[in-house]
């Protein structure tokens, strides 16, 4: 076959490993990268997902979005509104996105610098600003960074070239769940590199050993949305080719969230509710308006998942399971 690893630019034994009419997914037998044929990207398929073509962003979109960054600081988490903030604004977080906070907090000074490409809706933004960073975001749909910049955060929209030229040059680059979607992963990485040499980079892409692959490949892991499927090998090839460093690659636990989908949680769920959709439209409306009486709830649905899942995440993680994301680090 004539088709070219993106990574390690290999031709030969290139597999082809499912036909979908419009797409190949194709997989590299050198590196172990699995990537689609062809690689069509387009900025208006993520535009698109916060509203019709030319619109305003939409009232639930905004709501939202007010809500993971606007409200009390890590401060005043332990006054009256603990669960609220909690609840409503750290839940949403990635569990590497947490990871890099840590990892921050270890190793950057309090004030650093730190870029999130494909910052989508704020709630890493609003994060690092809570603990003591300066946030910078970026991103390709114009929307959510509207509504973003109305509390203060400094956004710009476009991808790494777009970055202003007068501006600070940020101390950490971050990227979550953004290589996958990329037609030149590899150029993307070299253009980090190049725009920003004394940056680190910290990013995640879907893990290959997460759990939710016990229930078959997920729908967002196919063309057009995503157009990588990565490895540990690959990565390393593609960040080494970047001009960086070996990278550490941490494959994190599986927590709650990664059983989400199964039957036991869905059979609870409506359990819980009665089978009464109503209700449950209504819950599920409050909690995207952030309505603070229904946080409470919020706190049940946690809780609940944790004590329902911790059986299956120690077996899981005996047997070499991961969470959904693979969490990355490179100088």
């Amino acid at each position: 076959m004539s088709q070219c690893c993106p990574v390690c630019e290999n031709k030969q034994d290139i597999q082809t490993i499912e036909d979908l009419k419009t797409y190949l997914i194709l997989q590299c037998p050198h590196c172990g990268l699995s990537f689609t044929d062809p690689m069509d990207y387009t900025t208006e398929f993520y535009e698109a997902a916060y509203g019709p073509d030319g619109a305003p962003i939409s009232s639930v979109e905004a709501g939202r979005i007010q809500r993971i960054v606007h409200g009390e600081t890590s401060r005043d988490l332990f006054k009256k509104n603990f669960f609220r903030n909690v609840f409503r604004r750290y839940s949403l977080l990635r569990n590497v996105q947490c990871l890099t906070l840590n990892w921050l907090k270890k190793t950057v000074v309090p004030g650093a610098r730190v870029l999130d490409i494909g910052c989508g809706s704020g709630a890493f933004l609003a994060a690092l600003r809570d603990f003591g960073f300066t946030p910078v975001g970026m991103d390709v749909a114009q929307r959510p960074l509207e509504v973003l910049r109305t509390f203060g955060y400094e956004v710009y929209q476009g991808i790494v070239n777009d970055y202003p030229d007068a501006a600070p040059k940020p101390d950490v680059v971050t990227f979550f769940e953004v290589l996958e979607h990329l037609s030149n992963p590899v150029g993307f990485l070299k253009e980090i590199h190049q725009r920003f040499p004394n940056a680190a980079i910290v990013f995640s892409v879907p893990s290959p050993k997460r759990v939710g692959l016990l229930h078959g490949r997920e729908l967002f892991d196919y063309p057009p949305h995503h157009f990588t499927r990565w490895t540990s090998s690959s990565i390393q090839t593609a960040v080494v080719a970047a001009g960086y460093s070996p990278p550490s690659i941490v494959y994190p636990h599986p927590g709650p969230l990664d059983f989400s989908g199964s039957g036991l949680w869905q059979w609870t769920k409506k359990w819980f509710l009665h089978s009464n959709k109503t209700r449950f439209s209504e819950l599920s409306v409050a909690m995207e308006s952030g309505i603070g009486e229904h946080s409470r709830f919020s706190v049940l649905i946690w809780a609940g998942k944790l004590l329902l899942y911790s059986p299956a995440i120690i077996l899981r993680t005996f047997q070499g399971y991961s969470s959904t994301s693979l969490w990355v680090r490179a100088r």
